[in-house]
């Protein structure tokens, strides 16, 4: 905004919400890199997970490692609804699954995929689960998506090579 309230097609701030609006309908992504603190992290993770009470609720993914998933539900939990349909989890590593059908309300966990192979497994759970979204939501609007993806440590989906000599 220039001093008298006016907005000039010229004026920066206009450029800005104009990228922003732009990112907002074609996809965006944050990367998070170098030593953030836990509770920086989790701010910025939850608000591009999108609000708990958005109209209508946003259809979420987190790609976790094993050894985080509890903070990819606790995510989840915070940024709406928790159904399949609303809500996927997916855990790099060897984990045992537990039923949800005798956990109290509040410690219900969302579907979670377990990933046990290669990064193209790894891809294709992804795939997989973007599709179901978009069979739930008939087709998918903007901003209607969301991903967290972590970093996962260099084992969490270990690579398969092969050599013919």
């Amino acid at each position: 905004m220039v001093a008298g309230g006016g907005m000039g097609p010229d004026d920066e701030g206009i450029s800005f919400a104009h990228a922003l609006a732009t990112l907002k309908e074609q996809g965006s992504a944050l990367l998070v890199v170098g030593s953030v603190p836990e509770g920086m992290f989790v701010q910025a993770s939850a608000t591009m997970l999108g609000a708990p009470d958005a109209e209508p609720p946003r259809r979420r993914l987190v790609v976790t490692p094993k050894s985080t998933r509890e903070t990819g539900v606790q995510r989840l939990r915070e940024t709406g609804p928790l159904s399949a349909e609303y809500a996927r989890l997916i855990t790099c590593g060897k984990q045992a699954r537990s039923a949800a059908a005798s956990q109290p309300l509040n410690e219900v966990t969302p579907r979670t995929h377990v990933v046990d192979g290669s990064v193209g497994d790894l891809g294709a759970m992804m795939t997989d689960v973007v599709e179901e979204f978009e069979l739930f939501a008939g087709k998918l609007a903007p901003a209607e998506f969301r991903m967290a993806f972590d970093c996962l440590p260099s084992r969490a989906c270990h690579r398969r090579v092969h050599m013919d000599r």
